[in-house]
């Protein structure tokens, strides 16, 4: 069985105090830890996509004690002592500003959990704990954990459906899955990309670092589409009606008024739909954020 846990690319981990090993000990009570989580999971090939940058890793500390003083009154501490009573760890990926996210998650930087592992855990007990329970058990602190899908058979027709679904998904890099044996027991944990945001973030790099618009923009973009292999391409058959022209009218809109080209610039004007469907009605369709339609 395969289950879909939540948004790929995890950046650090959390646990209680007594686990808390480096940089960061003692936040707001709590300790933080920032890098590779190979010690918590067994699976080395899936842990190696766990890396963060350091950029990133900087800014955690003060997330995830905003995150803290956000929480419920009490919710802080139970929190720490059923993570720090359980040797149990949270890991998350960082939602920052800066981080090159192109949804727009809101004003608010946040830290979204989609795995807890148990230190210790031999691998008859499971790479992970039961996703499901796990993050319900993080909901209930007021924590921003992501909700486990159904358990599916991998190679039926509903794997096939959930795969292609991830694929096509524009507001995240892609998700995280485990799977299961016939008990329950977490036995493997791997990745699935999404196509749709890989040439989302092509088209932003064409745009913002290329300064790429008009015919060159689409020449690029259709250049780009045509190398990929044929089931990658069946997957941004939506993208390529939806978005494409739309990026191009994006660019020429950018050019027109001369807009600072920054990745943090064009996301900012991306989310910010009401001050940019004004000044760029006339040249682009109401600036709006890349999620799911």
């Amino acid at each position: 069985m395969a289950r879909a846990t939540g948004e790929k690319g995890g950046r650090g981990i959390f646990r209680g105090r007594r686990g808390a090993t480096r940089p960061y000990e003692n936040v707001d009570g709590c300790g933080i830890c920032c890098g590779d989580c190979s010690g918590d999971v067994a699976d080395a090939s899936a842990a190696r996509g766990y890396a963060i940058r350091e950029r990133d890793a900087l800014r955690f500390p003060n997330v995830w004690r905003d995150t803290l003083r956000a929480l419920p009154e009490g919710r802080a501490a139970a929190l720490h002592d059923y993570l720090g009573t359980t040797g149990r760890t949270a890991c998350f990926d960082g939602i920052l500003r800066e981080c090159g996210r192109l949804a727009d998650h809101g004003p608010r930087e946040t830290l979204k959990f989609y795995v807890v592992t148990c230190r210790g855990a031999t691998p008859h007990e499971g790479l992970c704990a039961d996703p499901a329970s796990s993050m319900a058990a993080l909901q209930s602190f007021g924590l921003d954990a992501v909700t486990s899908q159904p358990a599916v058979e991998l190679g039926t027709d509903e794997y096939a459906v959930l795969r292609d679904g991830m694929a096509r998904r524009l507001n995240c890099e892609g998700a995280v899955l485990c799977g299961c044996n016939e008990a329950g027991a977490v036995v493997r944990m791997w990745k699935r990309r999404s196509h749709a945001y890989a040439m989302e973030r092509a088209a932003q790099e064409a745009i913002v670092t290329h300064r790429l618009c008009g015919v060159a923009l689409r020449s690029r973009l259709a250049g780009k589409l045509a190398g990929l292999p044929e089931e990658v391409r069946r997957c941004l058959g939506d993208w390529e009606a939806e978005r494409l022209d739309y990026l191009v009218r994006f660019a020429a809109w950018l050019h027109l008024t001369r807009r600072e080209r920054t990745l943090a610039g064009c996301r900012t004007c991306a989310a910010d739909g009401s001050r940019c469907e004004t000044s760029s009605r006339s040249v682009s369709p109401p600036m709006r954020t890349c999620g799911p339609k």
